[in-house]
């Protein structure tokens, strides 16, 4: 029983670092037009600029640059490490 749950441990902390993994290094062009779509108020083209961005496994720390000034975004998956990701200002 012991070797069972210490195998269960280790492949848990394989996908679970395999999936950290994918979350910083995987392409984000999905989840940027995402967060210059929640910037820009929904529409089309505002004219929001990529400033800075910060990947961890956990989410995204996006600020662009509007007409209007400088807007943080973050952008997290619906479950820690898996599912969609959803953006908010703030």
């Amino acid at each position: 029983m012991r070797a069972k749950l210490q195998l269960f441990g280790f492949f848990l902390c394989v996908v679970l670092s395999v999936a950290g993994l994918y979350n910083v290094y995987s392409d984000n062009a999905e989840t940027e037009a995402l967060a210059m779509s929640v910037a820009c108020g929904g529409a089309k083209d505002c004219g929001a600029t990529l400033t800075s961005l910060v990947r961890t496994p956990f989410g995204q720390e996006i600020e662009l640059h509007t007409k209007s000034g400088r807007v943080p975004i973050t952008c997290v998956r619906s479950f820690y490490l898996f599912g969609a990701y959803s953006c908010t200002r703030h």
